[in-house]
């Protein structure tokens, strides 16, 4: 393994990191943001249909939607603290590689 100077941790336990960061950013960003705007298209479809039946159908999955979207988010931040706060023993090294990664 090679060890980075700056950081002291190995080259790819950093890249595996900063790979898992950049993937929980994106769930974090876009899995909310295409339910709220599925569930606004539908919406919109219901809307345009004119049946109030469909428009409160499509009015509840959007709530739906809006729900798992805002549960996608904490649910996502609630793993990455629990991640936190986990000891797994003696072997942290990923963890201290992990702090110096969100600390740059």
């Amino acid at each position: 393994m090679v060890f980075l100077a700056e950081s002291g941790c190995p080259e790819d336990l950093e890249k595996v990191i900063g790979i898992l960061n950049t993937v929980i950013t994106y769930i974090k960003i876009f899995i909310p943001i295409l339910l709220i705007i599925f569930g606004s298209i539908d919406l919109g479809k219901a809307v345009m249909a004119g049946e109030e039946k469909e428009i409160k159908a499509a009015t509840q999955l959007l709530i739906k939607k809006v729900i798992a979207a805002v549960v996608v988010f904490l649910l996502v931040n609630i793993i990455q603290l629990t991640l936190g706060i986990i000891d797994v023993g003696d072997d942290t090294q990923w963890k201290t590689c992990l702090e110096q990664y969100n600390n740059r």
